[in-house]
């Protein structure tokens, strides 16, 4: 009789020992690492950007800058709006592997006509959901951009609104000699 319950304790420990890790493993399955000061900024500076200049001219060159087919354009309400884009035909960010999950994202663009000391400005907020369909039985999830994608976006658009800009002075300078 006190072999039995010499086992019986052995069992009892190894069910309770093989509980804990499935819970401790799913409570860790959901626990993300805190995020860096560094990636917080990126982040953050990699949303939104003002800049001075007309907000036809800022229009223009965002639209130049989204090489996506866009779903919504709407220049009165300030919104671009992208259909969903499956992240393998999108993007593709040369840090890090390329991602396999079934990833889809679009670009929300929103204009914002302002002053700054009397002169024009135009806030610039581009937003990047994200979702992953797990399967077809599971929901989907949302994930979080990286922002390089978003400062790319930016980049071009600074670039467009600069040569914009160089072609608008060559044109005034032909057009003031004779």
């Amino acid at each position: 009789m006190p072999m039995l319950t010499f086992n019986w304790f052995w069992r009892l420990r190894a069910a309770f020992f093989l509980g804990f890790l499935v819970l401790g493993g799913a409570g860790c399955a959901s626990w993300e690492p805190p995020v860096s000061r560094a990636e917080r900024e990126i982040r953050e500076k990699s949303q939104q950007r003002i800049f001075f200049q007309s907000f036809d001219h800022v229009w223009q060159a965002i639209q130049l800058s989204i090489p996506y087919p866009l779903a919504v354009s709407d220049v009165n309400q300030g919104i671009i709006e992208t259909d969903w884009i499956d992240i393998s035909d999108g993007f593709q960010p040369f840090h890090g592997r390329l991602d396999r999950r079934p990833i889809q994202y679009k670009l929300r663009v929103l204009v914002v006509r302002g002053q700054y000391e009397g002169e024009s400005a135009v806030r610039v907020t581009i937003v990047k959901p994200m979702r992953i369909k797990p399967n077809f039985l599971g929901e989907t999830r949302s994930v979080e951009s990286d922002g390089v994608e978003e400062m790319l976006i930016f980049y071009r658009i600074e670039r467009e609104l600069s040569i914009a800009e160089t072609i608008r002075q060559e044109a005034s300078k032909e057009k003031n000699q004779p």
